[in-house]
Parts: C-alpha cells; sequence; structure tokens
C-alpha cells in the first residue's frame, strides 16, 4: 500500500471507535509500507453537538508527534479547516522533498 497521509476521525464519547482508531493507526501508518511520517497522520477526535467535551482520547500506538485534536465538526469549521491545511502542508512538504531527493540520485 502506497500512501502519501492518512486522516483518521472517531467519536470521543465512544470506547470502541477509540480501540479501532488504534487498530487503523496500526494498520494504515505503523505497518503502512510507505513509512508515514507523524506530519502525515492527522487524527481527529469528533465531540458530537450536546456530548461531553473531552481532549483527545489515549490511542494506543500512537506517538506524541502525531497531530491529534478534538473538534466539533459541524461548529467548529474554521479550526478544522486550519488543522486540515497544516496537516496538507506537512503532507505537500515530504512529497516534494522525496520527489527532489529522487531527482539528485
Amino acid at each position: 500500500m502506497n500512501l502519501d497521509g492518512v486522516v483518521l476521525i472517531y467519536d470521543v464519547n465512544n470506547e470502541s471507535q477509540i480501540r479501532e482508531i488504534s487498530a487503523y493507526h496500526m494498520h494504515f501508518v505503523t505497518h503502512s509500507l510507505s513509512r508515514l511520517a507523524p506530519s502525515q497522520c492527522l487524527i481527529i477526535g469528533n465531540i458530537f453537538r450536546g456530548m461531553r467535551e473531552l481532549p483527545p482520547q489515549k490511542i494506543v500506538g500512537v506517538g506524541p508527534r502525531v497531530r491529534h485534536v478534538t473538534v466539533n465538526v459541524e461548529d467548529d469549521t474554521n479550526y478544522l479547516k486550519d488543522e486540515f491545511k497544516h496537516f496538507l502542508t506537512g503532507v505537500a512538504q515530504i512529497i516534494f522533498d522525496r520527489e527532489k531527493a529522487n531527482l539528485i540520485t
């Protein structure tokens, strides 16, 4: 599997989704042949309107350098856009650097 980046989204109030995110992270990031850098992964914990607000949940196998935020995707669209833009910028830089290195060698 050749990946340039991965975005994982889960409900912060759903314990089974929190466990599933760990499995998805391992599958797509940890065990990927692409060897994704932390900046190539964005984890978003969604807080549904009316639910209690929780900080990002501890996801097994996810290091501290992986961008992991919580947001209400319906109400905090500007924050979500900023986080996604930051993520895309990081992915684009890694792709650019990889292509540049391939041209040199």
